[in-house]
C-alpha cells in the first residue's frame, strides 16, 4: 500500500514519462531532420569547418569525418540526457510549499490602481495566497518576450505583495493568440524555459503562468502534444528554481482541452471554463469535464468570476458561492483560481460575499486525501 508522499510520487513519474513520450513522438520529424537542416547552418558559424572557407575544402576525409562524428554524439548525448533526466522523474514532485496544502489565486491586470489593490489584499489577507500579474508580457513571434506595459507599475505591486506576504505570479500571454507562434515555440523550444526563468527571477516570482488562449484559428488536438513536452521541459526549468508553473486551459480550446495529457506536465491546470455561471447545471456541467479521475487531482485548479453579471440571478447569490466552494472542497481540488481583482468596478471584484468562504477554503483541512 503506497503512503500519500510515495503515491503522488509515482503518479508524477508516471505522468513526467507521458510527457516526454508524447514529446519525443511529436519532435522526432524534428530530430530526424537536424543533421540536414540544422547542423551545417550550426556548423557554418565555425570558419575552420565552414562549408565557405578554404580551410573546410581542404579537410582530410578523416577529420571531416571526425568533425561531423563529434558533432552528432554531442547532440545524441544531449537527447539522451534529456530523456533520462525525465523518464527519472525530473521535477515530477510537486513544489514544497504546495504538495498537500489550499490554494487560492487571484488573476490582477496591472494599472493605475495597485495602490487599491494592494489595500484590498491587505485587508483579505487570509483569503490569498497568490496574485498573477498580468503586466502585458507576451511571447512574440520572434519568439521573444516582449516588454510589460509598465515595469515601474509591475515591479510595484510585486515588491507590495511580497511585503504582505503574498507569493507573486507573473503571466505571459501570447501575441495575437496566434496558434502559429505556440506552434513555433513548441518546436523551437530550446530558449523558452530559460526566457521563464528569467521573466520569474526579474520579479522574484514564485510562479509562472502561461495564458497561452490560440484562437486564430484555434488548432488542433494534434498541437497538443508537442505543447505538452514544452510544459514539462519549462516546469523543469522554473521547479530548480523553486518557482511553480500554471496553464490556462479551458473545454473551448481543442489545445487547452487535453487535460489529461497536460495535467502531468505543469504544476496546475487552471480552467477558465468554470467562470461560466449562469446556473449551477451549467457550472457543474463544465466542472466535471475536468474534475475526473482520469485527471490528476493535484494538478487541478478551479477559476471562478466573483461576481455576477446581473443581480437576482444564481451567481449573485451566497448560495452559489456555497455550492460552488463546498463542490470544490468535497472533491479536493487543491486550487481556486478567481478571475480577477478589478477595484474600479462598482461594486468591486471580487464582491463581498466571496472573502470569508474562501478564507475558510483556504484554510481547511490541510491534507488532501
Amino acid at each position: 500500500m503506497h503512503t500519500k508522499s510515495s503515491l503522488t510520487a509515482t503518479t508524477n513519474s508516471r505522468g513526467c514519462r507521458q510527457c516526454f513520450i508524447n514529446g519525443a513522438l511529436s519532435l522526432s520529424p524534428r530530430v530526424g531532420l537536424l543533421y540536414g537542416l540544422e547542423l551545417p547552418h550550426l556548423l557554418s558559424s565555425y570558419p575552420f569547418i565552414s562549408p565557405h572557407s578554404s580551410q573546410f575544402l581542404h579537410l582530410s576525409p578523416r577529420m571531416f569525418c571526425f568533425v561531423f562524428g563529434f558533432f552528432g554524439a554531442m547532440n545524441f548525448l544531449g537527447w539522451l540526457f534529456v530523456g533520462l533526466f525525465l523518464l527519472k522523474g525530473g521535477a515530477a514532485s510537486p513544489l514544497p510549499h504546495e504538495t498537500g496544502s489550499r490554494w487560492v489565486s487571484y488573476w490582477y491586470s496591472v494599472d493605475n490602481t495597485v495602490n487599491t489593490m494592494l489595500t484590498t489584499v491587505k485587508a483579505h489577507q487570509a483569503a490569498v495566497t497568490s496574485v498573477i500579474l498580468d503586466c502585458g508580457h507576451e511571447l512574440l513571434a520572434n519568439l521573444t518576450v516582449g516588454a510589460p506595459k509598465n515595469q515601474t507599475q509591475c515591479q510595484q505591486a510585486a515588491d507590495g505583495l511580497r511585503e504582505l506576504g503574498v507569493k507573486v505570479e507573473i503571466a505571459c500571454g501570447l501575441e495575437n493568440n496566434s496558434i502559429k507562434i505556440l506552434r513555433d515555440v513548441s518546436q523551437n523550444w530550446i530558449a523558452f524555459p530559460g526566457m521563464m526563468q528569467t521573466l520569474a527571477e526579474t520579479f522574484n516570482a514564485s510562479g509562472i503562468n502561461l495564458d497561452f488562449e490560440p484562437q486564430t484559428p484555434g488548432g488542433s488536438a494534434s498541437d497538443a502534444p508537442p505543447f505538452a513536452a514544452l510544459l514539462n521541459l519549462t516546469r523543469t526549468a522554473l521547479n530548480t528554481i523553486n518557482v511553480r508553473l500554471t496553464v490556462d486551459v479551458a473545454d473551448w480550446s481543442p489545445v487547452l482541452n487535453q487535460y489529461e495529457l497536460l495535467a502531468p506536465c505543469v504544476d496546475r491546470l487552471l480552467d477558465m471554463e468554470t467562470y461560466n455561471q449562469a446556473s449551477w447545471d451549467q457550472w457543474y456541467g463544465y466542472y466535471k469535464n475536468i474534475v475526473k479521475p482520469s485527471v490528476p487531482r493535484e494538478q487541478v485548479g478551479i477559476g471562478i468570476f466573483p461576481f455576477a453579471q446581473q443581480n437576482g440571478t444564481w451567481p449573485s447569490t451566497p448560495a452559489s458561492v456555497t455550492q460552488r466552494i463546498n463542490q470544490i472542497a468535497g472533491d479536493n481540488v487543491p486550487e481556486i483560481f478567481v478571475f480577477r481583482i478589478l477595484t474600479s468596478q462598482s461594486p468591486p471584484w471580487p464582491w463581498t460575499m466571496w472573502w470569508q468562504p474562501l478564507q475558510d477554503f483556504l484554510a481547511g483541512p490541510p491534507s488532501l486525501n
